[in-house]
């Protein structure tokens, strides 16, 4: 047996040390290598699209829902009027199609100038797409080119409620220099139900339109397919957190049948994707 010596051991730690690449003063601390195992834990997930903060327990999900015995909400929920962002936008191409009688949606492109909230744009997109990938962009558009006072009286008829003057960023779900446009819960889920069952007075072709859009949102590519049930057309939005802090979002999804039977999620904070997977 050998008997080795406090000073051999040095030696051999000195050695072991001079063969490998890495200095002991940059070896990094155990809390370290942990937070980044968590790091690439937290990666392989996103990589795979699962959303993380809903398996982290850190995202809340509320519902109201409009049943055919009226309207009903999760405990603690209330019906207070909300910012719903691009669950606005069939309601602008309601409007746009009031303003322009007989006339066809038209096609936009979406590029990365353009400002949209995916920065390398939609490309070329026409309004089924728009309304399947929640484009920006091409709404943006439609409210320009409907007068203010058309898109405040129709987002007004369907209960929203409108800061004036409206602007095209407030009208599609956006801040505006004079406030968000609000609606409650309970009248934002009535309005989706007439939209899917009562025809337009105008533009009712562009009401269909509008229909096949939300049916392709919630199938596979659309912003709202997390659902992952067919038979549904659905809207999603994303918002500033409701409680204020900034670098957050809070995120809607809304589903309706052929029956007028609808749901509204919000989850916080989250996106619109996310929570419409929520809500599967």
């Amino acid at each position: 047996m050998t008997n080795d010596s406090p000073q051999r051991h040095k030696e051999h730690k000195q050695q072991r040390e001079l063969k490998s690449p890495f200095k002991p003063e940059c070896r990094l601390p155990a809390r370290l290598l942990r937070r980044r195992a968590l790091f690439s834990v937290l990666c392989v997930l996103c990589a795979f699209a699962v959303p993380v903060r809903s398996l982290l327990g850190g995202s809340s999900l509320v519902t109201w829902r409009k049943q055919a015995t009226g309207f009903e909400a999760d405990p603690g929920a209330t019906d207070r009027p909300l910012p719903v962002g691009s669950l606005q936008k069939p309601f602008v191409a309601k409007a746009w199609a009031a303003a322009h009688p007989g006339e066809s949606p038209p096609r936009v492109l979406c590029d990365d100038a353009a400002g949209c909230w995916l920065r390398a744009g939609h490309g070329e997109v026409g309004l089924l797409r728009a309304l399947a990938m929640s484009c920006n962009t091409y709404f943006r558009r439609l409210a320009a080119a409907t007068p203010p006072s058309g898109l405040a009286a129709m987002l007004t008829s369907e209960g929203f409620t409108v800061p004036q003057p409206v602007t095209p960023e407030a009208a599609i779900g956006l801040p505006g220099p004079e406030g968000l446009v609000r609606i409650r819960p309970s009248t934002l889920l009535d309005a989706y139900s007439r939209l899917v069952r009562a025809p337009w007075p105008v533009g009712e072709p562009i009401r269909q339109q509008v229909l096949t859009g939300l049916r392709e949102a919630a199938q596979s590519g659309g912003t709202a397919s997390g659902l992952g049930h067919r038979g549904y057309w659905a809207k999603t939005g994303t918002i500033g957190a409701l409680d204020g802090s900034p670098l957050r979002t809070s995120g809607l999804a809304l589903a309706v049948d052929d029956t007028g039977w609808a749901i509204l999620g919000l989850l916080d904070p989250g996106t619109g994707r996310e929570a419409a997977a929520a809500l599967a």
